[in-house]
C-alpha cells in the first residue's frame, strides 16, 4: 500500500516496466528519502499454478529487468551480496518442505534451477 501524495511525489510505477515495478519504486523512493515499512507479519496468498515455462519467462524477465535497473543491485550490495537473497530464499523452501512436504523436493529443486538458468541468461 502506498499512500498517494507519496506515490505521485516519486513519480509511481515507471510506465515500461514489465515487473518488479514496486521494487523499482521503493529503490527510488527509498533513494528519496522517504521511509519504507516492510511487515515481516504480512500474510499473502498467491494463486500461481506456474509451469516450468512460466517460471522460465518470469525469471527471464526479473533477469532483464536487473540488467535494465543495475543501480538497484549495486546499492543492495553496499549491504550485502544480492545473488545471497536468492540462495537464503530457496534454501528456507528446502528446510521447510524437509518437515512439511518432502515429496515436493524434487519440484522444488527442478523449480530454483529454473529460475537461476532463466534469470542468469537474462542478466
Amino acid at each position: 500500500m502506498y499512500r498517494a501524495s507519496y506515490f505521485k511525489e516519486v513519480s509511481g510505477f515507471k510506465k515500461d516496466l514489465h515487473t518488479n515495478e514496486d521494487m523499482e519504486f521503493v529503490a527510488r523512493a527509498i533513494m528519496h528519502g522517504k521511509k519504507v515499512a516492510y511487515a515481516a507479519d504480512a500474510k499473502v496468498y498467491h494463486s500461481h499454478t506456474f509451469t516450468c515455462k512460466d517460471i522460465w519467462k518470469r525469471y527471464s524477465a526479473i533477469g532483464k529487468f536487473f540488467t535494465e535497473n543495475k543501480w538497484i543491485l549495486k546499492e543492495v550490495e553496499k549491504d550485502h551480496k544480492a545473488e545471497s537473497t536468492g540462495i537464503n530464499q530457496a534454501l528456507g523452501e528446502l528446510k521447510y518442505l524437509l518437515k512439511e512436504s518432502p515429496w515436493s523436493i524434487p519440484r522444488s529443486c527442478l523449480y530454483s534451477f529454473i529460475k537461476f538458468i532463466a534469470f542468469k541468461l537474462a542478466f
